[in-house]
């Protein structure tokens, strides 16, 4: 049977007021330009260009965070509650260790993010 449109949101919002208070903030039920999902860490898995390395980090960041990175918005617009190192991880596979081996200095937001 399918349900209305209308229908399933009302059910969402009325689950998101219940649930949300007592889920954990990684799970909790939120909007996405109108779509509801629940948003969990993902694995993220990059190979580091300076080592050859292949890593893995669970990240809390949504696929639609992803695909609107991949599609052309800037990281840090799409992922502001990442650390400096989770979006250079994303982006490039370099871990905060070898950032911090490679270049003398730890990954900063100053150091790293576009304004």
């Amino acid at each position: 049977m399918k349900i209305p449109i209308p229908t399933k949101q009302r059910l969402i919002n009325r689950l998101a007021r219940i649930l949300n208070p007592i889920l954990p903030k990684r799970f909790k039920i939120r909007t996405v330009i109108g779509i509801y999902d629940i948003s969990m860490p993902l694995t993220i898995t990059r190979q580091c260009p300076f080592t050859g390395a292949i890593n893995t980090q669970k990240i809390e960041v949504t696929q639609d965070q992803i695909d609107a990175w991949n599609n052309g918005k800037l990281i840090q617009e799409v992922m502001p509650d990442l650390t400096a190192g989770e979006r250079e991880f994303i982006k490039t596979g370099i871990t905060d260790e070898v950032w911090t081996s490679t270049f003398d200095a730890p990954l900063t937001p100053s150091a790293y993010d576009i304004r």
